[in-house]
């Protein structure tokens, strides 16, 4: 860097020390002094190997030299420095035990799913069945179920359904359907394929 001129009091030097004074040839300057720091011992920037003291403005001649048999603390032999987590140094078994959790999931749905659906849709059928075979009863017994349309079974079921959803109904088998609990597509679907059958018609 020769040719860089700093003032140092109001004059023109090539170099200026911290504290203001220009260099003086004699002067000894190290390159990665820790500038800016406080006193104490840092590595020697002459890569002696030892410590030398920072006074906080230059280098004094004072060293430390440590014991040859002293090392760096190394980590403990049973855990590597840089290792990797489990998953990271086993990802075959973390990939493995992963899917066999989800397999594990989606079996116990596809298990149970159908039986949780027959639980809600099977009652509301069940009804629509029932409804259906008491009103087509009476229908014939009136003398009208050759004259029923599948549309005037449509409409009589969906009426029903809304009925029974709101004020809920009893099974032949002894099940209560509570109010709100009807499933009313369902109900109207088993309603007009029971009747329609019954009355000898394809629905």
């Amino acid at each position: 860097m020769a040719g860089a001129t700093n003032s140092c009091r109001g004059q023109s030097f090539t170099w200026c020390r911290l504290d203001g004074r220009a260099l003086q040839l004699g002067d000894v300057v190290i390159v990665g002094a820790p500038w800016g720091t406080g006193a104490g011992w840092f590595p020697d920037p002459g890569d002696s190997g030892g410590l030398r003291w920072w006074n906080g403005t230059s280098w004094t001649s004072d060293m430390y030299q440590p014991p040859e048999s002293a090392s760096p603390r190394q980590p403990s032999a049973s855990v590597p420095a840089n290792s990797p987590g489990l998953v990271a140094r086993h990802p075959v078994w973390a990939v493995t035990a992963l899917l066999a959790f989800c397999a594990i999931g989606i079996a116990v749905t596809a298990i149970n799913l159908p039986k949780a659906w027959d639980h809600a849709v099977g009652p509301s059928r069940q009804a629509g069945r029932e409804y259906a075979l008491r009103w087509i009863k009476a229908q014939e017994a009136a003398g009208r179920a050759d004259e029923l349309s599948k549309s005037d079974v449509e409409w009589r079921c969906s009426a029903e359904a809304f009925r029974v959803g709101s004020k809920g109904t009893d099974l032949s088998n002894g099940t209560h359907l509570a109010p709100g609990r009807l499933m009313r597509g369902e109900f109207i679907n088993a309603c007009t394929d029971e009747a329609m059958k019954h009355i000898g018609r394809t629905v």
